[in-house]
């Protein structure tokens, strides 16, 4: 099944520790992605990785979906990508 947002992906995992302690970043920074249903694009790859070797299968094109519908309407789909990034940051 795919994921239909985010918080699909981020609960493939147990626990938000074991996601954080895969991509190598703080546990808060997970809860965080959680709550603004956003991952940073530059975690996708290693997201895809992750997910595949726990035998889901998800593509780059699905997490471009999933950013493209669940950024505001009001952005074009550039500045939707480059606002993600920019949160992650916050």
């Amino acid at each position: 099944m795919k994921p239909r947002d985010f918080r699909d992906i981020i609960d493939l995992w147990a626990r938000p520790t074991d996601m954080a302690n895969q991509l190598c970043v703080q546990r808060q920074v997970v809860t965080d992605w959680k709550t603004r249903n956003r991952i940073p694009t530059k975690y996708w790859l290693t997201i895809i990785d992750a997910v595949a070797k726990m035998g889901h299968e998800i593509s780059a094109h699905d997490l471009l979906l999933i950013e493209l519908r669940s950024a505001p309407h009001d952005l074009d789909p550039a500045h939707r990508l480059q606002r993600a990034d920019r949160e992650h940051d916050l």
